[in-house]
């Protein structure tokens, strides 16, 4: 039985969003969609323990001269978060946003919170993906990078996470303290 799979394949259904299910490796890749565009999202799913973990694909990709100062600002993102990481591959500069839900035995999550990892995991990355952005392509010193972001100085967070917030649909999440 798969039943983390099939809460999450279930969940891209549920909501139009297609999907890849690559079978009997628990991978499913999915380009879910935000405003003006997508990410494309990998969900890694561990039957036998429980665990789904999303990851999230960063569009831009550091290049060699410049994964130093990209993983000094992934540092000083993840400094603080409460939910997730940033990760840079430093053999090819691909950095990826991940977080991850943790069901009990025999239990599957729901539609909502799966929604809810996802939303988090998304908001998260378009929040920083400015700084980052800055630093791959600008050559933006990290520290001032990241504390334009952290500090609402970069004009395109606040859209984001307004735009965000109002495509977010949480009427299907299903609240655990209450179930």
């Amino acid at each position: 039985m798969n039943l983390l799979t099939d809460a999450v394949t279930g969940h891209f259904r549920r909501h139009d969003i297609p999907f890849v299910e690559r079978p009997g490796t628990g991978i499913v890749v999915a380009p879910v969609p935000v405003h003006g565009g997508s990410y494309t999202c990998v969900f890694q799913i561990d039957e036998r323990n429980g665990l789904v973990v999303i990851y999230s694909i960063c569009p831009c990709r550091a290049a060699d001269d410049r994964r130093a100062a990209v993983e000094d600002a992934l540092t000083r993102a993840n400094f603080g978060l409460p939910f997730g990481n940033f990760e840079m591959d430093m053999g090819d500069g691909s950095i990826r946003f991940k977080t991850a839900i943790l069901s009990e035995e025999r239990s599957v999550p729901g539609d909502g919170l799966v929604m809810h990892a996802l939303d988090l995991n998304l908001r998260t990355h378009e929040r920083y993906l400015p700084a980052l952005q800055d630093v791959v392509y600008r050559d933006l010193a990290p520290a001032e990078a990241v504390e334009r972001v952290e500090n609402g100085l970069s004009g395109d967070v606040d859209r984001i996470v307004a735009r965000l917030l109002e495509t977010c649909d949480y009427a299907d999440w299903e609240d655990p303290a209450e179930g």
